[in-house]
């Protein structure tokens, strides 16, 4: 299975908008291939550090201070959609690196609305 790179993101912003800081993933062995591509895709964001596992259940996610800052540099679709250019335009990026993408573009408007470099 592929990694899909929106899929992940859209996957933390469902994580970030439950009620409950617990993120509930339960695959079975006769889960579709939706299911099956939302536990892999925990599994990545795990990998990534953007979540972790919130209990010693294997199927409880939360996520991590890594992962709310991920959404935050890349909540706005014109800016997710310029990092993946420029991530596409490079030859490819990692999930951390998109979010490195995201942070330097944030840090370029901020220079030009406030003239503060960070």
């Amino acid at each position: 299975m592929r990694r899909d790179d929106d899929f992940a993101r859209d996957l933390l912003f469902r994580m970030e908008a439950q009620d409950d800081y617990y993120f509930m993933n339960v695959e079975t062995l006769d889960s579709d291939l939706d299911d099956q591509k939302e536990r892999y895709h925990l599994l990545l964001l795990e990998d990534a550090g953007l979540v972790v596992r919130a209990t010693s259940a294997a199927h409880s996610f939360r996520l991590t201070n890594s992962g709310h800052d991920f959404i935050e540099v890349t909540r706005n679709d014109t800016v997710w959609i310029r990092v993946k250019d420029v991530a596409a335009n490079a030859g490819g990026a990692t999930l951390k690196m998109l979010g490195e993408i995201a942070v330097q573009l944030a840090k370029r408007k901020l220079l030009e609305a406030t003239g503060m470099e960070i």
